[in-house]
């Protein structure tokens, strides 16, 4: 998988690709003109440009720790099934309502139903004998598909994804400049683990602090500024 931006540069639409952190940080992260995000795009990522398709259409990933966890998405897993399966809670999600289209899963969707209701629910709904899976949709008819619509809860299976586990794996680095009575006092580069911008500035801050303690003293009024830059992976 492979996320395409498309932003306005200056007025122009530029179009640019990242599949990892490091892509990320090199193809977008780097530039230092003026942008503004159009769309967010989530591919496939398919070598073959017949197949090499749209999976959805994000909006609302314009901040930076979006598309870092976006690329770090991409980075991770080769498709949004495996994504899917990574996660412990899948409750509530649009896929957990699809069964394997067998005899036994048939008998407990239709369970209690008339040979007439049975007709109705095939016949109204979108339902293939051949198709791997199954469910019931909104209005009670089955609906059957090959292929799991993943897509529809990739923002949901973002969010899980990100609680679940804590990635600690990813290295900004910070520069530090601390100051006494506004003037220039002391330098300093920090080098932090954490997937995110807040938290690894968090990090960063602490650094500093016990810097001051242990090197300059925590009776001396100093104050501090921290400029973060992401390293990658």
């Amino acid at each position: 998988m492979f996320i395409k931006l498309i932003a306005s540069v200056n007025g122009t639409t530029v179009e640019k690709t990242f599949d990892s952190v490091k892509t990320l940080k090199e193809n977008y992260l780097s530039m230092t003109m003026a942008h503004k995000i159009e769309s967010v795009v989530l591919m496939n990522g398919s070598d073959d440009e017949q197949y090499n398709r749209a999976l959805a259409v994000l909006v609302g990933y314009e901040e930076e720790d979006k598309l870092i966890g976006l690329a770090y998405i991409c980075e991770t897993f080769s498709s949004l099934e495996e994504l899917y399966n990574s996660l412990g809670d899948t409750s509530g999600l649009h896929c957990e309502e699809y069964v394997q289209n067998n005899d036994e899963n048939l008998e407990n969707l239709l369970s209690g139903k008339s040979v007439g209701d049975i007709i109705k629910t095939a016949l109204m709904g979108d339902y293939r004998w051949s198709d791997d899976f199954v469910r019931l949709d909104g209005y009670a008819n089955l609906e059957s598909t090959n292929y799991l619509p993943y897509e529809v809860d990739f923002s949901d299976m973002y969010d899980r994804y990100f609680e679940e586990n804590e990635i600690d794996d990813v290295t900004w680095k910070a520069a530090v400049r601390f100051v006494r009575d506004g003037e220039f006092l002391d330098f300093k580069e920090f080098e932090v683990e954490s997937l995110f911008y807040d938290d690894a500035y968090e990090l960063a801050k602490l650094e500093a602090l016990l810097y001051v303690e242990d090197e300059i003293g925590d009776d001396v009024d100093v104050d501090f500024t921290i400029e973060m830059e992401l390293e990658g992976k």
